[in-house]
């Protein structure tokens, strides 16, 4: 089992195995250990892929947003999430003196600029 799963992670693509089609992907940055935070902004980030009704999803994920620890959740979305899940957590967040924004000279700086907030 050790060889398919080691297996599995070095490969991206689409591929099909009994009868049920599976979609591999590797993350570009990720963090050592699940995070409540980091999974709220993942979700955020994958909302597209869901079946779920989105509005829904994001409601209950602004809700989520305002029971987990402020700051982990600020540095979660900087450091992994892209500017539309940038601007969502912007919306549904209090004001404070954090930026979600990535710190200057990171290639993220113009474009979390670039979205009105």
């Amino acid at each position: 089992m050790t060889g398919l799963l080691s297996t599995i992670t070095s490969v991206t693509g689409s591929f099909s195995w009994a009868a049920a089609g599976f979609t591999f992907r590797v993350k570009p940055r990720f963090p050592k250990s699940l995070t409540r935070e980091f999974l709220l902004v993942d979700l955020v980030y994958n909302l597209d892929q869901l079946a779920e009704a989105k509005e829904e999803v994001l409601k209950r994920v602004a809700e989520r947003a305002a029971e987990v620890d402020q700051k982990r959740l600020r540095r979660a979305v900087r450091d992994y999430g892209s500017a539309q899940t940038k601007k969502f957590f912007e919306r549904a967040l209090p004001r404070d003196s954090s930026s979600l924004v990535s710190p200057k000279g990171s290639r993220d700086t113009k474009v979390a600029e670039a979205v009105p907030g």
